[in-house]
């Protein structure tokens, strides 16, 4: 086994931190040019193999310094999203939350990629965590130091962990497949099937919002943050422990819906069930967290949660001056819902047990 040494990033290739065109210049837009920005990062998969946006060839040639070549490495270093990372499969341009590495041929950018993954603190704190927008500026990026072995040990490191990667994708496009499911149950017992004599509610008959849970200040629990909640699966990105300061409170059989915008828009959405028997975690004040009352099973809370007719009526509800609006919850919970007899719910709630059983606590 060779000898780990210590390198600044800037000495393992080139940083590259992305630009923005001007959108007054609509010229620039329209190509085939990937432009990357976090939103298009898939929820912390590997490689980020597309974008909402394109650049023309106009485009392109404006910002020709800042093309990043196939398996560049792609940090997000600006706002909620900081710390994500990924790997571009194909030439591409970013925006300027991202600096991105070039690496040159000293390191394997697999093994890179999953050191600063691990260097999710780092950034954090660098980046002043707990201010209202945290950065880490291009020459602070430049300067951090991570420890790498030999190339060739950095090849072989990176091959195990990319085999689990590829376990965990499988594992994923499985939880993509049960929560597809889990929806068309809930679409044919609540909505397709609905009988008028069925008693007319509202989703609050059926979800407890933001219920009352204990944590003490000071006291180290699981903490998530928004920047961490899938917007395609149930499963947070991860997690951590930090001591409880302020923030939205939950426990094992809740859902987590974010109230703010753009992030209720883009579908960050969460099931929490990675808390021990009895823990309590917390997280963002952007967090409501909702739960499945009336003999339902607790999953229900993040079906309706990610049903697409109850977060439209979610984002009429939201309130506030433009860039900052958050969901009104007392107009959340006033969705409207037909209220099904207790045999359909012991039908739905059997079979969601079949498929999420494995999965996720009764309770």
């Amino acid at each position: 086994m060779g000898e780990w040494k210590e390198y600044k990033l800037g000495e393992l290739g080139t940083v590259v931190t992305g630009k923005t065109p001007s959108l007054k210049n609509p010229e620039d837009w329209g190509g085939d040019m990937f432009f990357v920005t976090p939103t298009d990062y898939r929820n912390y998969r590997k490689y980020v193999d597309g974008s909402e946006r394109k650049l023309s060839d106009i485009g392109v040639k404006r910002l020709a310094n800042k093309i990043l070549p196939p398996y560049s490495v792609l940090v997000t270093c600006i706002g909620s999203d900081m710390g994500k990372v990924v790997i571009t499969k194909d030439p591409c341009i970013t925006n300027q939350q991202i600096n991105s590495i070039i690496p040159n041929e000293s390191v394997d950018p697999h093994f890179l990629y999953y050191t600063l993954i691990n260097s999710y603190d780092v950034l954090r704190v660098m980046g002043g965590d707990g201010t209202a927008v945290p950065i880490v500026n291009k020459r602070d990026f430049e300067n951090i130091k991570i420890e790498i072995p030999p190339l060739k040990e950095q090849k072989r490191i990176a091959s195990i962990l990319s085999s689990l990667d590829d376990k965990i994708d499988l594992l994923y496009q499985e939880n993509k497949t049960l929560e597809a499911m889990a929806e068309t149950l809930f679409r044919k017992w609540f909505i397709e099937d609905a009988k008028e004599e069925w008693e007319d509610g509202i989703i609050a008959d059926l979800i407890d919002f933001n219920p009352h849970r204990k944590l003490s200040k000071g006291n180290k629990s699981p903490f998530l943050e928004m920047s961490n909640l899938n917007t395609s699966t149930y499963c947070p990105i991860t997690w951590r422990d930090r001591e409880f300061m302020s923030g939205t409170k939950f426990i094992n059989g809740d859902a987590l819906l974010a109230r703010i915008t753009p992030c209720l828009e883009n579908g960050k959405t969460a099931y929490v069930d990675f808390l021990e028997e009895g823990q309590v975690g917390w997280g963002s004040t952007e967090f409501i967290v909702m739960r499945a009352k009336h003999g339902l099973h607790p999953f229900f809370s993040y079906i309706i949660a990610k049903y697409q007719d109850f977060r439209s009526f979610a984002e009429s509800c939201m309130a506030g001056s433009s860039g900052r609006q958050r969901v009104d919850i007392n107009n959340l919970m006033n969705y409207e819902i037909k209220i099904p007899e207790k045999k359909v719910i012991d039908i739905f709630n059997h079979s969601i047990n079949q498929y999420f059983g494995k999965f996720l606590p009764k309770d």
